[in-house]
């Protein structure tokens, strides 16, 4: 099984509104929940308002949910660290794009173990002109400056709802 597999599966089950049974829908194609994965990249550069252009591949993945149709539409993301380093702390960052909302912001924060390894869920409102989302996570050390950001970024489609048809006035038969 893959790790955007697995992330999705864990995703779902961490935001609990996500049916396992129905194929998650890709990050591009608008439905009620739209699920889609991106890797990281280290010493990122790009815009808050795109995500990231740049950067150095490192482990770990990201998986973000969103629920569009809801009564009250969510982002949801999970992050996964691997192989950082042991035992450091980083903040956490859930980006809305293109306001940039929470762009190398400590929203959360991250405490990788041993072995340089940790796993991060988040959830806030979903803002109505969000088109996409990403995670960063910036190194707290105060001599450190590296951003961490997924890519690619998340992008979230909206469908409009369907106009409403009017009703015929036409006479059919005898008249």
């Amino acid at each position: 099984m893959s790790i955007a597999r697995n992330l999705a599966l864990l995703a779902g089950l961490a935001a609990g509104s996500v049916a396992l049974a129905a194929p998650p829908a890709r990050a591009d194609q608008a439905g009620p929940v739209q699920v889609g994965s991106s890797s990281l990249v280290a010493n990122s550069g790009g815009s808050c308002a795109a995500g990231a252009a740049s950067g150095t591949a490192i482990g770990g993945a990201a998986v973000i949910i969103a629920t569009v149709d809801a009564p009250k539409p969510r982002l949801i993301g999970v992050l996964v660290l691997q192989g950082l380093t042991p035992n450091h702390t980083y903040g956490v960052g859930l980006v809305q794009t293109p306001s940039g909302d929470g762009c190398v912001e400590t929203e959360r924060k991250v405490t990788t173990n041993a072995k340089g390894n940790a796993i991060l869920q988040m959830q806030e409102g979903l803002e109505p002109s969000t088109t996409g989302a990403f995670f960063t996570a910036v190194d707290l050390s105060p001599r450190v400056h590296n951003v961490i950001s997924s890519t690619p970024t998340f992008l979230i489609s909206r469908l409009q709802p369907a106009a409403p048809v009017a009703r015929s006035t036409a006479t059919f038969g005898k008249h």
